[in-house]
């Protein structure tokens, strides 16, 4: 029977200045992780995780509300803590949950606390093999998976890199590091595997995302574009092929046509007016 998990969680000071991941974090926001975490252990329906029952996640209004943050506030370091740090992780159901708290709770309901003082009326003569030494089906399980996903990971490597150039071309003071890139790999391959997207596609999203002037800004990382994948294809498919009213001209080319009269080309939807095309045929007469 797994034990109770302890109503406290380990919380280093070396850690909190040292992990590469704090260390990208504003004083004010090192707080709002460390009430997130809290919170989440709190939680009476899975520790690590903000859940209101076993599939709803806890929306952003209550969150903003605990955090006393407005709603914006809350979203703008949810964007920073999620996307571009990765230190708070999202669920297949959009929960908000902490990877070091979870494995933290299995490891309680694994081992228990084993520096706990034991009552001497409770203690036998009979040696045991310490908990801590002891190697479970479970964990010998859980390494193997995370050993797989690795190399699974590393096939997709290519593709975080290439996010890498293109945001440092956008802006050559991003700060990238290594974990960051591993991570961005295995959002890859959750795209491949549980979302069904193929790797043309979402390399030609990483490409149209950092080429356009709004989601250059807010594609900073590979969960942000997973997180977005549908909008963003919608929008790239909008641009190759734009709409057009019952004439036939796409609404940009109608407001230009508004302002410049009949002669007008457009590059988006390839509409020519007949003055424009009697133009063209006269210069081309001999």
């Amino acid at each position: 029977m797994p034990r109770k998990p302890t109503p406290w969680f380990p919380l280093y000071a070396s850690e909190l200045l040292t992990d590469e991941k704090t260390e990208m974090l504003e004083d004010a926001e090192l707080g709002i992780v460390i009430r997130l975490w809290s919170k989440m252990w709190i939680n009476g329906v899975e520790r690590g995780t903000l859940l209101l029952d076993e599939k709803t996640p806890i929306p952003d209004e209550k969150i903003a509300k605990f955090l006393h943050r407005s709603l914006e506030e809350w979203l703008q370091i949810k964007e920073k803590l999620v996307n571009q740090i990765m230190i708070i992780k999202v669920g297949e159901n959009g929960e908000l949950y902490s990877k070091r708290l979870r494995n933290f709770k299995t490891k309680w309901e694994l081992y228990g606390d084993s520096k706990r003082k034991i009552p001497e009326s409770k203690k036998t003569p009979k040696r045991k093999i310490p908990e801590r030494n002891r190697t479970t089906e479970l964990e010998v399980e859980l390494e193997v998976e995370s050993e797989v996903e690795l190399e699974k990971n590393k096939r997709y490597l290519p593709l975080s890199e290439n996010l890498k150039q293109l945001i440092h071309k956008n802006n050559p003071r991003a700060k990238i590091t290594e974990g960051q890139i591993k991570d961005w790999a295995n959002d890859v391959r959750l795209m491949v595997e549980r979302d069904g997207r193929t790797v043309d596609e979402i390399i030609e999203l990483i490409e149209f995302s950092q080429g356009h002037r709004f989601w250059k800004i807010n594609i900073l990382s590979m969960g942000s574009l997973r997180e977005k994948f549908d909008r963003l294809t919608l929008e790239m498919n909008e641009k190759k092929n734009p709409r057009r009213n019952e004439s036939g001209i796409c609404g940009a080319c109608k407001k230009q046509m508004a302002n410049m009269g009949d002669e007008w080309f457009c590059s988006d939807c390839g509409h020519r007016t007949s003055k424009t095309k009697n133009v063209e045929a006269k210069e081309r007469a001999p």
